[in-house]
């Protein structure tokens, strides 16, 4: 029986939206939000600002809504589920960004270069999630805290983030993302991302290793898989929002990833899928 979770999304440049604020729905097992957390963060990222007007915020802003998101079980599955969420994001200026569970702060932007840092709560995993995973024990959540560089000119950004996560063997990943705006017009904004995300090895083993005790206690019978550090996935998205009006806006996206590397080798992943595949659509209010 599939369940409903939350999500939330980023609107103002694009809706790759779905997803860019996770809040759990009553019927939520919050561990198991996880997978979709890294997937609202792409989507949020995705919109950020990719047409340079979108940042030239005069105060505090906000877009409110719902949103549905198609996305795997897990990272890693063959199946794919619904979700349900908010669609909640909070902007001053364009220092300050609260979506989902990441705070965003902008210390410097000049014309092309930007840096700062970030707060993100992350979730771990619920080894209850799916029969593959049992016996493989939880992976508990963490906060990530950490700088980011970034580059734009005109409709187009490179961002590079440090991604250390401070609890629970989560290690040090680094997101690597080339996002541009393609099409804008009175009502319609299309825009594309792509993505390479990068784990160290105490990160690739706790997301992906099996120890000799979890191959032991597995009872789908996985074996024992130790990984080093390495690439970890890449994925492609391209997401439109369409305007109803002034303050009401319609967004969409879909997007594709591959497990790379020794995450791809993951008894894990080869149980389910290195393929990922995500769609999503909100409808969002702007105030």
């Amino acid at each position: 029986m599939r369940r409903l979770r939350g999500t939330r999304s980023r609107p103002a440049a694009s809706v790759t939206a779905a997803a860019a604020l996770m809040l759990a729905s009553p019927a939520a097992d919050a561990r198991t939000i996880g997978g979709f957390e890294d997937i609202a963060n792409m989507a949020h990222d995705m919109v950020e600002g990719l047409w340079p007007d979108d940042l030239a915020v005069p105060g505090l802003s906000a877009r409110l809504g719902v949103g549905g998101l198609y996305a795997p079980e897990y990272r890693g599955a063959s199946d794919n589920e619904w979700t349900l969420a908010p669609i909640i994001r909070l902007q001053y200026k364009d220092r300050v960004t609260f979506s989902g569970q990441k705070l965003k702060i902008r210390a410097h932007r000049g014309e092309h270069w930007g840096a700062g840092g970030f707060v993100r709560y992350r979730f771990g995993r619920d080894e209850k999630d799916r029969p593959v995973l049992q016996g493989l024990g939880d992976i508990g959540d963490t906060w990530e805290i950490g700088p980011f560089v970034e580059y734009r000119t005109g409709p187009a950004r490179f961002t590079i983030e440090l991604r250390p996560g401070l609890q629970n063997s989560q290690g040090l990943t680094t997101y690597l993302e080339a996002a541009t705006g393609i099409y804008k017009s009175e009502r319609w904004r299309v825009q594309g991302l792509a993505y390479l995300l990068w784990g160290d090895k105490e990160n690739l083993r706790t997301h992906f290793g099996v120890s000799e005790e979890q191959a032991a206690a597995s009872t789908y019978g996985l074996p024992v898989y130790r990984p080093s550090s390495g690439l970890v996935e890449t994925r492609l998205a391209i997401g439109a929002e369409y305007f109803l009006s002034e303050k009401i806006q319609i967004g969409q996206f879909v997007s594709y990833g591959w497990f790379l590397d020794e995450a791809a080798s993951s008894p894990i992943v080869k149980a389910g899928s290195k393929g990922q595949f995500t769609a999503g659509a909100g409808l969002i209010f702007s105030f």
